[in-house]
């Protein structure tokens, strides 16, 4: 693939952790993976910046014109970074990452071509843990009838084995695909809940996310630890997976006081397409079970 086609095919998003603090050791490895992916790959670099922290990195960004810096008042979270700089790429893909990565990806005609196959929302390269090796980074979905939803990682099997979310937000995204889920509900906490509720409202639409185990991803200081916290919030996240029944007709009935919680756009869906959103407790596990057997498609 030439240069200049992969230009129009792929963007890098660069975010930086909220602990982030321009510390000399932060800064250089930053530095260093935006000139690295500038030189290396010659595709458009968006930096998700805020104001406390971005001003050893401003004489930088004007040193090529494919970095593009976009600068926040404060930090806000994971899921309200990615949707405001998905509204400005202009390629069909972006590959996120964070701050204290290294990366290997080979941007080509092979890559392209598998991601326009599987059509995913999001594809996760393998992820490395400096020392330690592979991350099970894989998120199978579980529904206990006393404890309710939960996520078990697994280590990741053949390319295109699907998975819930893309674990800590890294990926390479598809953009549209990405705006026609809605994006992230950032009502929800950045961590696990978020990604969750993002996961199951894009299956639930038809458009998954998957691994390949070609594309790698090193943590440079250590994985994160997803924050799993029950907060208040839950009772968004029930009300829009878990808080409607099937009636006999084939109509939802949103169960007593869940409506308030649940997007517009949703319960446009709801509306129009019932019995193929259903999914809650017992039978998530199962169509999950059958979706992970056939792969993504």
């Amino acid at each position: 693939m030439k240069q200049q086609d992969m230009v129009s095919v792929y963007s890098f998003v660069i975010m930086l952790r909220r602990e982030y603090r321009d510390r000399p050791a932060e800064r250089e490895h930053l530095h260093y993976l935006i000139e690295t992916l500038v030189s290396r790959y010659h595709v458009p670099l968006y930096i998700l910046l805020y104001k406390d922290n971005n001003a050893s990195l401003m004489k930088l960004t004007l040193s090529s014109e494919l970095i593009r810096p976009i600068v926040f008042e404060e930090y806000t979270n994971a899921g309200q970074y990615l949707n405001s700089v998905m509204k400005q790429i202009r390629s069909p893909y972006c590959c996120v990452i964070w701050n204290d990565v290294d990366i290997n990806i080979q941007l080509g005609e092979e890559l392209t071509a598998w991601l326009l196959g599987k059509q995913c929302l999001c594809v996760q390269p393998l992820l490395l843990e400096e020392g330690q090796g592979m991350i099970p980074s894989v998120q199978v979905p579980l529904y206990h009838r006393q404890e309710g939803f939960d996520a078990v990682p697994e280590f990741p099997g053949e390319d295109g084995t699907p998975t819930l979310f893309p674990l800590d937000y890294m990926g390479i995204y598809d953009v549209e695909r990405f705006k026609k889920v809605q994006g992230f509900d950032t009502r929800f906490e950045e961590g696990f809940w978020q990604l969750s509720d993002f996961g199951l409202s894009a299956w639930q639409r038809g458009i998954p996310s998957c691994v390949h185990t070609v594309p790698a991803i090193l943590y440079s200081h250590g994985a994160p630890m997803t924050n799993r916290t029950m907060t208040g919030h839950m009772k968004r996240f029930r009300a829009k997976h878990f808080g409607f029944e099937l009636e006999g007709d084939g109509s939802l009935k949103l169960k007593t006081g869940m409506k308030r919680h649940i997007p517009d756009y949703l319960l446009d869906d709801y509306r129009r397409k019932p019995s193929a959103l259903y999914c809650q407790g017992e039978e998530l596990i199962a169509q999950w079970k059958d979706y992970s057997r056939s792969g993504v498609r």
